[in-house]
């Protein structure tokens, strides 16, 4: 246990936690907390309002995004401390992301790309449907916050990919497939249904066929989520990205890409 105090303020470690009292306020920093060293040793330093920083993950985050400065995003802070965009409480899943970004010293800005495109979708429900989609699927997205995801594709031959039950629609890289977004299915009870499909990497992984092609998919032209199968989606309009070579080695990990921006990468 160590302990150390000055005339305005006093904090004590253990196994369990750091406690600190500033200013009259006391706050506790439990020991797996991510940032746990940098804190005590910025309390050995004598830096009390810095460690107190570090230990508010959501005042850090609010001070982090400060940085940024992107059309059509607003930030805010509620009195409690939560973080709002446009007026809207953070996702809990977002929220976690945006966390799991500043701890692994990682940008934000593709997040918050993210979140602009997002709140162009007309739709609220699949707004929050797509980001249950990606709470699943390790927030893939691309630097301009695009969703990437993936699909089994029929391949003809080295220039010719079409889908594997018409085979009739092109998915040849680097195509852009489109329709009116009132033509594709958006009753989230059915699984199957009209539109561009796309899905995660690991429902991906596991449907038949031998050729895999990454997608990616502007937020705003998602159109459903399925209820009862989470991990596929449908869209109006999508980018086929390229063809994954030698996907059977990728297992649930998906594959490393220039376009893909994914948290799990970085934490292992």
């Amino acid at each position: 246990m160590g302990t150390n105090s000055d005339q305005s303020a006093f904090f004590c470690t253990d196994e369990a936690e750091i406690t600190i009292i500033h200013n009259g306020r006391l706050v506790t920093i439990p020991a797996d907390h991510s940032k746990h060293d940098a804190i005590w040793m910025a309390l050995q330093n004598g830096l009390y309002d810095c460690a107190i920083l570090m230990s508010d993950r959501h005042e850090q985050l609010a001070q982090e995004v400060a940085k940024y400065s992107i059309d059509g995003l607003e930030l805010s802070k509620t009195i409690d401390g939560k973080i709002l965009f446009n007026n809207r409480r953070m996702s809990l899943h977002v929220g976690e992301k945006a966390i799991e970004l500043l701890d692994n010293n990682m940008p934000l800005r593709p997040l918050l790309l993210f979140l602009r495109n997002l709140q162009q979708n007309p739709d609220m429900d699949v707004q929050e449907d797509l980001l249950n989609f990606l709470a699943v699927n390790d927030f893939a997205i691309d630097n301009k916050g695009m969703v990437i995801a993936w699909k089994k594709v029929l391949k003809l031959d080295a220039n010719h990919y079409v889908d594997q039950w018409t085979k009739q629609l092109d998915y040849t890289p680097p195509k852009t497939l489109t329709m009116p977004r009132e033509c594709v299915e958006k009753d989230s009870s059915n699984s199957c249904g009209r539109g561009f499909h796309f899905a995660t990497w690991r429902y991906t992984y596991n449907y038949g066929g031998s050729t895999v092609v990454e997608l990616q998919v502007h937020p705003k032209h998602v159109v459903s989520i399925p209820r009862h199968e989470r991990e596929k989606g449908r869209c109006s309009d999508m980018k086929i990205v390229r063809e994954i070579p030698d996907w059977e080695q990728y297992n649930d990990i998906p594959p490393s890409s220039p376009s893909i921006f994914q948290v799990s990468r970085f934490t292992g």
